[in-house]
């Protein structure tokens, strides 16, 4: 990766790939820009340097375990790999369904600089719109939401918009196609 020849890691893109590839991209980020990776002798590591994570249309994949497995690494990438500075997620159109709900909970204990959050596509439905609400009633920096394309319908639209009014940094909130 990148700080192998000596770049600062900002942005990682990984998109249209299988579970497992993604799975192992993630897990090396998450070794690679952990606080705990070793400097001694290696290039800076690219800890609290990774601002945008963009993971989405990763491949349905036909071992469910392996669909779980690169869940979880974005979870840990989430949680050990940002150093608190990620600014930007998008895991857009990867069919996280409930799953999404353990995503929230590494985006609440892990990323206080969140700005951007795109889910749409990812048949989050009425569900995850309430997990996606509760998140945004105690956050006071996410400015961009994106929802869209969830089957959260009208129920979960309002609810998601009940949250307006508690959240003074939102300006943008995509809900539309639900």
């Amino acid at each position: 990766f990148c700080d192998h020849i000596g770049l600062p890691l900002g942005a990682l893109y990984i998109s249209n790939t299988d579970p497992a590839a993604t799975a192992v991209a993630l897990e090396h980020t998450e070794q690679l820009c952990s606080p705990s990776h070793p400097s001694e002798g290696e290039k800076m590591s690219c800890h609290g340097k990774l601002h945008s994570l963009y993971v989405h249309h990763i491949k349905d994949s036909a071992s469910k375990r392996q669909g779980n497995d690169w869940v979880s690494r974005l979870n840990g990438c989430i949680t050990n790999a940002t150093g608190g500075m990620l600014t930007s997620l998008d895991i857009s159109h990867n069919g996280l369904q409930e799953k999404v709900a353990g995503i929230v909970d590494a985006i609440e204990t892990s990323c206080p600089s969140l700005l951007s959050l795109n889910l749409a596509g990812n048949d989050i439905g009425f569900a995850g719109a309430e997990v996606v609400s509760q998140f945004m009633q105690y956050n006071t920096r996410l400015t961009d939401l994106d929802v869209s394309l969830n089957h959260i319908q009208a129920v979960g639209a309002l609810v998601l918009c009940s949250v307006l009014d508690d959240s003074n940094a939102l300006r943008r909130l995509d809900i539309s196609f639900n």
